[in-house]
């Protein structure tokens, strides 16, 4: 951006830059920053700012020990002053300058443009009129004639090492000067010489100039046809791709459409294999609830059947029984058909239980509800002792009527286990753990094998009893209320259900 004179866009970068190397605390690379935003302020003619960075820059050079950055530094602030007009000034940070130079690089190129502005700093106080009053003043022996002996010898030294160093553009710069200084002097020949000399160096400056510009051109028409061979080649190739796009396109719809048609194949064909499977799980599910009605078939008819022939023994015999016998045997049948309207509604349940759309409706029911439920179903002259065991308070989340008919009916199994044996006790207890409510029913029967509790686990499995409604319903019911049952069972010891909720 410098080199295209855009100076306000150069110092926004070498800020940025100085910015980046503040944070890095790189204290040689935030002098150099210093020192170009001074040089953009020059450009920029803010001189007071230019100063400003300058200053910044000698004083941490200064604190750095680093003499070369430091004469650069002198060598644009003498720039910055003649550039304000004061060449005087300029003197003051230019000779000492000159000093670090000699020592540090006394024949490089930054050493030569300073010995060539000290010269032309004097031959322009010598020159003007105005700064020479002044100077005189401050100096009466710092005459003109003085002056330009004291440029001589920097311009002459600048000349000589710009010949040298083959450096033609500073070398017309300083000839020109120096032939400046002659003419100041009367020294006409040598003034002529040295006009002669920036003359030729300036025309070969230009002459080079002119070749580079037209070798600049040929190059550029080399390049334009390069580039319009380029782009010919790439229109060739946009079309190859344009037609390799199509060939793919086409491929692909032909295979797609190959896959939409394996894949709706091996779909029917899945499709086909699971009908199989449902209709033969149908069959085989029709076949197993056939089973299971016939099996409780008998279990309805038991007890329809004694009512009738207690009706038919009452009217064809009516003094066959006592009146504590009649007593005794209405109040066995009168429970035989509350059971069985239980036995009626329990299997109402199930078979809502069975509808895809049905599902239990969960609620908060106190545990002592449950077991007043059991109480209810006992026989008045059973003659099994029953235990009711649970925490004040416990609540268990389910549907009401599923556990109370899981509850009922693994009661009803017990109690058929304990038929025969003495003593025969029955256990009813309750317990939280974590989250989990828990019911377990226990009693000192002869215990199960896993045989006859296969029917909990598999739905295949067809089991039957003349009391209640068969573990395969249990399971169905547990199943739609998540509920988890296992088996503890020891033979001669009894057997444990546990209902995990």
């Amino acid at each position: 951006y410098s080199g295209q004179g855009d100076f306000a866009k150069a110092k926004e970068y070498h800020s940025m830059a100085l910015h980046y190397f503040q944070l890095q605390n790189r204290r040689d690379r935030i002098a150099i920053g210093f020192t170009a935003i001074g040089g953009d302020y020059t450009n920029l003619k803010d001189y007071s700012k230019s100063e400003e960075y300058y200053f910044k820059a000698i004083a941490l050079s200064k604190e750095l020990g680093n003499n070369r950055q430091l004469a650069i530094i002198y060598d644009y602030l003498a720039h910055m002053y003649n550039r304000n007009h004061d060449p005087a000034k300029a003197l003051i940070y230019i000779l000492p300058a000159s000093e670090l130079w000699k020592t540090i690089a006394p024949e490089s190129q930054n050493a030569i443009i300073n010995l060539g502005n000290i010269g032309a700093i004097y031959l322009d106080i010598a020159l003007n009129d105005s700064i020479l009053r002044t100077r005189n003043q401050q100096n009466p022996s710092l005459e003109k004639r003085k002056l330009l002996v004291l440029a001589q010898p920097y311009l002459e030294k600048a000349v000589e090492l710009c010949r040298k160093n083959n450096d033609m553009v500073y070398e017309t710069i300083y000839a020109q000067g120096l032939a400046d200084l002659f003419v100041a002097k009367g020294d006409y020949k040598n003034a002529y010489l040295s006009y002669k000399n920036a003359d030729q160096k300036d025309d070969s400056i230009h002459s080079q100039d002119m070749k580079n510009e037209i070798a600049s051109v040929e190059s550029k028409y080399a390049l334009s046809l390069k580039d319009k061979e380029i782009e010919i080649n790439k229109l060739a190739l946009a079309t190859q791709k344009k037609q390799r796009i199509g060939l793919i396109i086409g491929l692909c719809l032909v295979g797609l459409i190959g896959g939409l048609f394996y894949r709706q194949s091996q779909v029917r064909k899945r499709t086909n294999t699971i009908l199989l499977q449902l209709n033969n799980k149908l069959d085989e599910a029709n076949k197993v609830k056939a089973k299971f009605f016939g099996i409780i078939s008998h279990d309805l008819r038991s007890p329809v059947s004694k009512l009738i022939n207690y009706l038919h023994l009452q009217k064809e015999e009516p003094g066959l029984f006592t009146s504590a016998q009649s007593t005794d045997h209405e109040k066995r049948i009168a429970h035989s058909a509350e059971l069985l309207l239980e036995t009626m509604e329990g299997m109402l349940l199930w078979s809502k239980s069975q509808m895809e759309n049905f599902k239990p409706e969960h609620t908060s029911i106190p545990v002592h509800e449950l077991f007043d439920y059991i109480k209810k179903q006992i026989a008045p002259d059973e003659s099994i002792r029953f235990d009711f065991s649970t925490t004040a308070g416990l609540v268990v989340y389910s549907d009401l009527n599923y556990l109370q008919t899981i509850m009922q009916n693994l009661t009803a199994n017990s109690i058929k286990a304990l038929q025969k044996i003495p003593e025969a006790k029955i256990s009813w207890k309750a317990w939280k753990k974590g989250t989990e409510t828990y019911l377990s029913i226990t009693d000192n029967g002869p215990g199960t094998n896993e045989e006859k509790i296969k029917a909990l686990y598999d739905e295949k499995v067809i089991t039957g009893t003349r009391h209640g409604l068969g573990l395969h319903i249990i399971r169905d019911l547990a199943k739609a209320i998540q509920c988890k049952i296992s088996v503890q069972s020891q033979p001669e010891e009894g057997t444990t259900f546990i209902l995990a909720i």
